[in-house]
């Protein structure tokens, strides 16, 4: 069943739009996700690919409203680039009657920073008077409410500034490591929630990520009811790709959360 038909449903629907790292490893895009839930739409980060993914899934960058960044590495923030400009090129669709919607941007402190330096580089190109802007949360995280999606962010091991997400719709919990070590942010945003939606990007520990190894740990912790794991290396998706997921410790046994190791474009429903 397509994410549409989903949707229709009032599930909260979770559709990746890129679930590899910058070297898109087996044809995956880098990193983001929808979350979807009674008709309103919340992304989570909008790295490389996602623009292409959503025209493949049928959309348009113009249908893009709400995007909440983790934090500012490349992968996980450049495709905001070309959508301004996408929106930049609706001017011209004026005559056509094509609806210029409002773009809500959220994430940590140094997102306006980048805008501006985009804009002092490219000008009226990515100019944008339905553009809106939000930083939030010191060092320590902190709470928002983003239409019907309420979110609390921790502070995730990783370059600074950046967070993991603990996000509350219709009931059910997800919550997103962004790119993360294993620390207690990150357990809290994932204790006991009904979806923790986790890099893994490489088969053993490296610093500000996560391994199967460390993800067991954190499972057996904060034990929430299912896993979605994303941000695959090379190194990572060749065992997954060799269906030796086992091998890489990611089956978790004597561990009751189910495990979905995400693809671009399949839905999941929470």
């Amino acid at each position: 069943m397509g994410a549409e038909e989903l949707e229709g449903k009032g599930e909260v629907v979770l559709l990746p739009l890129g679930t590899g790292s910058i070297r898109m490893p087996g044809g995956r895009a880098a990193s983001g996700y929808r979350l979807t839930y009674a008709g309103e739409r919340l992304h989570l980060d909008f790295g490389p690919g996602n623009l292409l993914r959503l025209a493949e899934a049928g959309e348009e960058g113009r249908e893009v409203e709400r995007i909440l960044f983790s934090h500012y590495h490349i992968d996980h923030h450049a495709d905001l680039l070309p959508l301004l400009f996408l929106r930049s090129c609706m001017r011209y669709d004026a005559a056509l009657g094509q609806e210029k919607r409002t773009l809500r941007i959220y994430g940590p402190k140094g997102l306006r920073e980048i805008y501006e330096g985009w804009r002092s580089i490219y000008g009226s190109w990515v100019e944008d008077e339905g553009l809106e802007i939000h930083e939030f949360g010191g060092g320590e995280g902190g709470e928002l409410r983003i239409g019907s999606f309420g979110l609390r962010a921790f502070p995730a091991l990783h370059s600074q500034p950046a967070f993991c997400y603990r996000i509350e719709m219709g009931g059910k919990v997800l919550a997103y490591s962004g790119d993360s070590g294993l620390g207690p942010g990150l357990v809290e945003a994932c204790r006991g929630a009904d979806y923790a939606l986790l890099e893994c990007s490489f088969p053993e520990p490296s610093p500000g990520h996560l391994c199967p190894a460390e993800i067991g740990q954190l499972v057996e912790e904060a034990r929430p009811k299912r896993l979605g794991l994303s941000h695959f290396y090379p190194e990572m998706e060749a065992l997954l790709r060799g269906g030796e997921a086992e091998k890489a410790g990611i089956a978790f046994p004597g561990l009751e959360s189910e495990v979905d190791l995400l693809q671009d474009l399949v839905p999941r429903t929470l």
